[in-house]
């Protein structure tokens, strides 16, 4: 294990719902394993990402960075109807 992890934070994971998430907060969120992908399903059930690294933290102060859990327009887009209001 490193002395110095990588220290992350993300948005509360219950404000994620249902929705997915990036492939890097597997280790923590559980991984999104669907029939459609059998071959990432195989890659992320052999080496998924190590958690030796890095760590997700509470406090954003404490963070080395942010971690945006969805593409930020996609995430924008489904939660507040972001893009519906510009037009």
């Amino acid at each position: 294990m490193l002395e110095n992890k990588l220290k992350i934070w993300t948005i509360d994971r219950k404000l994620i719902g249902k929705r997915s998430y990036t492939p890097f907060l597997f280790p923590f969120w559980g991984a999104i394993l669907k029939e459609s992908t059998p071959y990432l399903s195989a890659v992320f059930r052999k080496y998924n990402f190590d958690k030796n690294y890095y760590d997700l933290v509470e406090n954003i102060e404490e963070a080395d960075f942010v971690l945006m859990p969805h593409k930020l327009l996609v995430f924008w887009e489904k939660t507040t109807g972001f893009f519906k209001e510009l037009h």
